[in-house]
């Protein structure tokens, strides 16, 4: 086995801490390859059994499917390390026949694989229902809101939904609930995520018409819809009042347009808490089926879900829940803060996508992190080798607990594995930023994956300093007091909640800062901006942006915080980027008093992207090219709150696609 030198070019005199840069280049050979990755701290797993035998059934492979668990994968999963593999017994291959369940296929695996000392994972289809079920009656399919067309995926308003889970992992227990490790809690959605219906898997099951869209035009959804109205307003008359409708009967009550053009105007108060309460309504669907379905799971098997003693997955029998998409785009009904809220109240934990971009992949972490559920990522399909070595960098920052894979990604890159899992440690980078979403803004631009503005502005910012990404409602139940933030950056606003607002406020008047990019003034659901007027500095001049004194201009002291209005046209990103890490690095000029900020690395104009930890920093460099350049250690707490480096300024030379580490001693 041969490994490519590592180039580093480093000062000696100031520059001990810095340690293990690695490169992690193209492989060339399979002899280059570790035997095997080795002891991981957390676990891996991996998946996708079965998949094959789905396949076949439903026409999209013309081969039938071959035993999936062979000496083969057995002697693979075993070079990466996995733990447990996870299986696919769907509903289309158990009940194959009315009343005829087979799960001889399952129990087979399960048997090769506990012979082989690896753990057995269920990921249970059952939304893809058997052919024979979708002439039934009671069939009842996700329909297009706006077309009308039906999918052939059962609706999660169905009343058959229900009782087919409970029916199903009834006979899951009674036939392998020995077998079983932890279970992947299955939506009725897509590939078991929580969200509706895109058309990702029309390669796995065919369907003629399917779209992101609205899928809730089914009866079901209807009437699920008018009782939610009843239930949120007391009465028809008060659901009309709050939505300046007049519908004659609760029958009457309808979804409101899909145009919300005119829910944006200030003074329509009617239509936009009518499209607000739909959206919650669309939101809230998901969150009362993840409890509800956690304790169908938990009366057929006893003990599982959290909270358990253990240290990680290998130890405690977990019900985990799977959130996709990387975007939240108002159709999907994955308002994810939302959902891992739900998580956490029937114990659950969450594995989501993790080699898609860092906003995405830190949403969900820091709602992990707010909400005390645990964080797990997988990916969403082949991933090369530099693409492994920036997932690794991005579960590391995000404190993924537990990784997934699929075997042929893991066994591909066994040596950068070998090197980085230390790293996969299930801490978890520290910042004092946070950029918010102002999620009420987000519902009423349907079209929108996440507010735009904001993705830029993190994109540019990224390269400057980390941060955590909190949602409206998380802000509204004090995420940014409990995460320590110092500074909050919130743009595309132009409305929020009350209770938003009001906690951004006290949050202010309590020492933080807030930045507000691209948008003012922001008012409430009523049009209301009185709450923004409390706290809003002036306009301030464009020039005053790039300027030494930028601070009066843009800034208003509000108790012992402040707020800062950053101006400027559209598409400034990263020039806001570069005044919001100003601010923060200068708290005590324009907070005299106030404690200095946490910890930065200032990596000037290299292109790495840092991630501070209690004891190391990594920097990663995703370029093509070797980076080299000045790192500058910077603000405060180090050796208090993480820490103390050898020396606070480095000339570091990391290779492409690679990460570097520099070692923090014990505080």
């Amino acid at each position: 086995m041969r490994h490519e030198p590592m180039a580093m070019t480093l000062s000696l005199a100031i520059c001990v801490g810095l340690i293990g840069l690695f490169a992690v280049g193209p492989m060339r050979t399979t002899a280059q390859l570790p035997d095997a990755i080795g002891p991981t701290v957390i676990p891996f797993y991996s998946g996708n059994l079965s998949v094959d035998h789905f396949m076949h059934y439903w026409g999209t492979r013309k081969e039938p499917g071959m035993p999936p668990v062979t000496p083969e994968v057995v002697a693979q999963l075993k070079r990466i390390s996995c733990f447990a593999m996870c299986d696919y017994p769907s509903w289309s291959l158990l009940e194959p026949e009315p009343g005829k369940w087979d799960f001889s296929l399952f129990k087979e695996n399960a048997a090769r694989l506990r012979e082989a000392g690896i753990r057995y994972v269920p990921f249970c289809w059952l939304h893809f229902t058997p052919r024979w079920f979708l002439d039934r009656p009671e069939f009842v399919p996700y329909r297009c809101l706006e077309h009308g067309e039906a999918l052939t995926q059962l609706s999660l308003w169905a009343p058959a939904t229900r009782r087919i889970y409970d029916e199903y992992y009834r006979r899951l227990a009674a036939e392998m609930g020995s077998e079983i490790a932890f279970i992947r809690l299955a939506m009725p959605s897509e590939y078991g995520e929580v969200g509706y219906p895109v058309g990702m898997t029309n390669w796995l099951v065919p369907q003629k018409h399917v779209h992101p869209g609205f899928w809730c035009g089914d009866p079901e959804a209807r009437k699920a819809f008018r009782a939610w109205a009843i239930k949120r307003h007391g009465t028809l008359a008060r659901v009309n009042a709050a939505w300046a409708t007049q519908f004659d009967t609760r029958e009457a009550i309808a979804y409101p347009p899909l145009d919300t053009s005119a829910a944006r105007e200030p003074a329509n108060v009617g239509p936009r808490r009518r499209w607000l309460d739909f959206m919650d309504w669309y939101q809230d669907s998901w969150d009362e089926f993840i409890v509800w379905s956690a304790a169908t799971v938990k009366k057929h098997f006893p003990g599982f879900g959290l909270p358990q003693s253990g240290r990680d997955l290998r130890e405690r029998k977990e019900i985990i829940f799977s959130l996709g998409y990387g975007g939240e785009t108002a159709c999907y009904g994955n308002d994810q803060g939302r959902h891992v809220k739900a998580m956490k109240a029937c114990g659950g934990s969450a594995q989501t996508p993790g080699d898609i971009g860092y906003f995405a992949t830190r949403r969900v972490s820091t709602a992990c992190l707010f909400f005390g559920v645990p964080y797990y990522t997988e990916p969403p399909g082949d991933v090369n080798r530099n693409r492994e070595v920036r997932r690794i960098w991005m579960d590391a920052c995000n404190g993924s607990q537990v990784y997934f894979d699929y075997p042929q990604n893991m066994d591909r890159a066994r040596d950068i594995f070998a090197r980085c899992k230390r790293h996969l440690n299930a801490q978890r980078s520290l910042t004092d930023v946070a950029l918010v979403i102002a999620s009420t803004t987000q519902w009423l631009h349907p079209e929108w994956g996440f507010p735009p503005y904001l993705m830029g502005l993190a994109e540019s910012m990224r390269g400057l300093t980390d941060y955590e990404v909190v949602d409206e409602r998380m802000a509204a139940e004090g995420a940014l007091t409990r995460l320590g933030t110092r500074v909050a950056v919130l743009s595309d606003a132009e409305y929020m909640q009350s209770s938003a607002l009001a906690a951004l406020e006290t949050w202010v008047r309590g020492g933080g800062v807030l930045v507000v990019a691209n948008g003012a003034p922001i008012r409430d659901v009523t049009g209301s901006d009185a709450i923004w007027k409390r706290i809003a500095p002036p306009m301030a001049p464009e020039t005053a942006l790039g300027s030494d004194d930028m601070w009066p201009h843009i800034s208003r002291r509000v108790g012992k915080g402040a707020v800062a209005y950053l101006p400027g046209p559209p598409n400034r990103q990263p020039d806001h980027a570069r005044a919001i890490v100003a601010i923060r690095d200068h708290l005590a000029q324009l907070l005299p008093g106030s404690a200095p900020p946490g910890p930065r690395v200032d990596v000037g104009d290299t292109g790495l992207l840092v991630g501070i930890f209690k004891d190391r920093v990594l920097l990663y460099n995703g370029s093509d090219k070797p980076t080299r350049g000045a790192v500058k250690l910077v603000g405060g707490g180090w050796g208090k709150t993480v820490g103390r480096p050898d020396a606070m300024a480095v000339e570091a030379d990391v290779a492409p696609h690679a990460i570097g580490e520099i070692e923090l001693r014990s505080r």
